[in-house]
């Protein structure tokens, strides 16, 4: 998932991953439907990070070698 998303906030931590806001917003009004007096919150996603620490470069490929494992 490399796109943005949204997630609604209320009581307990949000699980569920919106692809757009209007489903996220409906998500939200259907929760205080049911939830009255509780406040539900659309957040949205707006940036990532991620850590990497390894990399590869491949050095030399042998055309004539194949994927097999050698032992």
């Amino acid at each position: 998932m490399s796109g943005t998303f949204w997630m609604v906030l209320g009581h307990g931590t949000p699980s569920y991953r919106h692809d757009t806001e209007e489903s996220a917003r409906n998500e939200a009004a259907r929760l205080a439907t049911v939830n009255p007096g509780e406040t539900f919150h659309v957040l949205q996603a707006v940036a990532k990070c991620v850590k990497s620490d390894i990399s590869w470069t491949i050095l030399k490929r042998d055309p004539n070698t194949t994927c097999e494992i050698p032992f």
